[in-house]
């Protein structure tokens, strides 16, 4: 998805809920949001560590406007490993998948 932000001009998510109408304006990370407006939510994933390719689901969803997003359909590999005491799920990018949305977001 593409974001308005100059330190992170894209982030990954996972769609959540479709297409619907927002029923009251919100100010979303995404940009203000107004009554009526199409969005889908979104749960983002949080990368570990600047420009990793290992993220983690954010705690979260948030609505997000449908013209943002970029890229469907993207191959994400669980990488978590036994017990630790962070317990979320560890999705990995192949490192081709990400060449792929760099060339696509930057270009």
């Amino acid at each position: 998805m593409e974001l308005a932000h100059e330190k992170q001009p894209w982030c990954l998510g996972v769609i959540t809920r479709e297409l619907y109408e927002i029923a009251e304006d919100l100010d979303s990370f995404t940009g203000m949001m107004r009554v009526g407006k199409k969005v889908l939510d979104m749960t983002k994933l949080e990368p570990l560590s600047p420009s990793a390719r290992t993220f983690v689901k954010a705690d979260r969803n948030w609505p997000v406007f449908d013209e943002d997003v970029r890229m469907i359909d993207i191959e994400l590999v669980d990488k978590t490993r036994g017990r630790s005491a962070d317990q979320r799920t560890r999705l990995e990018l192949p490192a081709e998948t990400m060449r792929t949305i760099n060339s696509v977001m930057y270009q």
